[in-house]
């Protein structure tokens, strides 16, 4: 084959290229985009692609859940970590945080409508909070203005959050933070250990709840007033942000199988009032070390997070089963995502993440939702927007090759004393 049939190869073989890079990456595309339209829980949740967008360049709106795990893309290099979010615009992934590992329902908080996360910039305790909007992408830093503090819930409206005053490890009051206007107001002094997890907000908005070491107190949002208090039995739990029922009259306790290392947990309803544990029968929950409540179903059961316990929890000494330490990622393998309904033998499972899914948020109006989000299975190794962006780069590349080798060349002057034939 000579130099001319080779060059004049190239030409369709660069067209051919460019068109296949076009092809597979906007197919592929497909598998990272949802269908969009309502807020829902997905029917999957796949392990996210090398490459796949962060929100603030690619934003996709609204989202179901924000979950990480120990496993790339989310574990990065130097101790960074992200968090994949996943909602009917597909797959993205949160800005990296300088953390060894940061929880979703903890250190990251998704709100009620899945439009904006709030992180606490601070180490322990926030000093500010970064509030992304998901739907734009856009990022702005609103101060805490309390000294030692921690954001710890959502309102219901999506629109203030409920902080929690600390003293060392100990509650010192709690309020709440108007994320437009940037206005802190304490609503009450708060005694007790802090336990966390352990605050919820009434769905109207009008109480809130926290745990203070084995004490549970319903207070006014209004004027701070004591609505109600309870005596919890040893090692048991207020259940999270959606621990309320939707009429807000009782609330959900998680009692343990053990107070030391628990892996099974009896769900009680308390009355908000009264204290008084109501004689409805919720299944138990079995092989977690926390439980979480994160909404309610149109059906009236709850959606729980169930924090499945790694091999070394309870057995391993260097693992730490104290009540702060339960859902670090070295004691979890999983967390999946439970329905739990009056009456019923056992939970169902609405949502089984990829193994070494160790944290997690959900939006509690994708809960409330009767939408179900149908999501294509992710690419194994790599997201298509990459592949995209990659395989066009790659044939750019080939086609400036192909005009440079398709370009004339000069003739090279003959060498000095030797004679050209005329």
């Amino acid at each position: 084959m000579t130099r001319t049939t080779r060059r004049t190869l190239l030409v369709p073989a660069a067209l051919v290229a460019l068109l296949v890079a076009c092809l597979v990456g906007l197919h592929s595309r497909a598998a990272l985009d949802g269908p969009g339209g309502a807020l829902g829980l997905p029917d999957r949740l796949s392990q996210p692609a090398w490459g796949t967008p962060s929100g603030t360049a690619s934003p996709g709106g609204p989202v179901a859940l924000v979950a990480t795990g120990s496993r790339e893309p989310e574990a990065g290099f130097g101790d960074t970590n992200a968090a994949v979010m996943v909602g009917p615009g597909g797959y993205r992934m949160t800005s990296r945080i300088g953390a060894d590992e940061f929880h979703p329902g903890e250190d990251m908080l998704l709100s009620p409508d899945g439009g904006t996360t709030a992180y606490g910039t601070g180490a322990w305790t926030s000093a500010s909070v970064q509030l992304t909007d998901v739907r734009t992408g856009r990022a702005r830093t609103l101060p805490v203005g309390v000294g030692s503090a921690r954001v710890v819930a959502w309102t219901p409206d999506s629109r203030r959050f409920v902080v929690a005053e600390l003293h060392r490890t100990s509650w010192a009051g709690i309020g709440l933070l108007d994320t437009s206007s940037g206005r802190y107001r304490r609503i009450a002094e708060a005694r007790g250990t802090y336990v966390p997890g352990a605050v919820a907000v009434s769905a109207d908005g009008s109480w809130v709840a926290y745990q203070g070491g084995d004490s549970l107190t319903v207070l006014s949002v209004a004027d701070g007033s004591v609505v109600g208090r309870a005596a919890l039995a040893p090692g048991a739990l207020l259940t999270g942000k959606a621990a309320f029922t939707p009429d807000g009259s009782a609330l959900v306790v998680a009692v343990p199988d053990s107070a030391s290392a628990p892996r099974a947990w009896g769900l009680r309803l308390v009355d908000a009032r009264t204290g008084v544990a109501r004689p409805t029968a919720l299944p138990a929950v079995h092989d977690a070390v926390a439980v979480r409540a994160v909404g309610w179903r149109p059906d009236g059961s709850a959606a729980v997070l169930a924090f499945r316990p790694d091999a070394a929890y309870g057995t391993d000494p260097r693992v730490s089963s104290a009540v702060g330490d339960r859902t670090r990622f070295e004691a979890v393998r999983r967390v999946d995502l439970l329905a739990v309904r009056a009456g019923a033998a056992a939970p169902t499972t609405l949502l089984r993440p990829p193994a070494d899914t160790l944290a997690m948020d959900v939006a509690q109006q994708a809960v409330a939702s009767s939408v179900v989000v149908h999501l294509a299975g992710q690419p194994a190794l790599v997201a298509p927007v990459w592949l995209l962006r990659t395989g066009l780069g790659l044939a750019l590349l080939g086609l400036v090759a192909l005009v440079l080798l398709r370009l004339p060349r000069r003739p090279r002057p003959a060498p000095l004393g030797v004679a050209t034939a005329v």
